[in-house]
């Protein structure tokens, strides 16, 4: 659908147009996340495991991945693609316990870095971007155990 708005913006250059890196373009765009479907095994509770699908176009149709990119318990992820960099994924177990996996391809398979970045914080819902040549993430911190307490009181 042709928005004026949004084709004003991209002209404009409002928008971040990012570089795809070439790694990543045979699969056009990707979406990552948890099925929701897994059940932990001898209990009525989900197992959330990070996966992804890819498409050419947003209309699809989408292609699933067979397996998950991290075999435990992981959630809200956030990946970062570089062109002379491993892809870097950031996620969360049931806990909210940080961890950060690296991999030669968005296809996996990832290794784990770092089981636990924050021992003691409660953080989720991760933007990971890189600046001056270091990594940094926007997140959600439960308890203000990183970013210090709530000033929406």
């Amino acid at each position: 659908m042709d928005n004026p708005f949004h084709r004003k913006m991209l002209q404009d250059k409002t928008v971040a147009q990012p570089e795809i890196p070439e790694a990543f373009k045979e699969a056009g765009m990707m979406v990552h996340g948890s099925d929701f479907t897994t059940l932990r095994q001898g209990s009525n509770r989900l197992l959330r495991r990070v996966g992804y699908a890819t498409a050419r176009r947003i209309e699809g149709p989408w292609t699933r991945c067979d397996r998950p990119l991290i075999s435990e318990e992981s959630n809200n992820p956030a990946i970062w693609f570089d062109q002379d960099q491993p892809v870097r994924l950031i996620c969360r177990d049931e806990n909210l316990v940080v961890k950060i996996a690296d991999s030669e391809s968005y296809k996996g398979p990832y290794l784990l870095k770092n089981e636990n970045v924050w021992p003691g914080a409660r953080l989720e819902d991760f933007y990971l971007f890189r600046s001056g040549g270091e990594y940094h993430f926007i997140c959600e911190d439960n308890e203000g155990s990183v970013g210090g307490p709530s000033c929406l009181r």
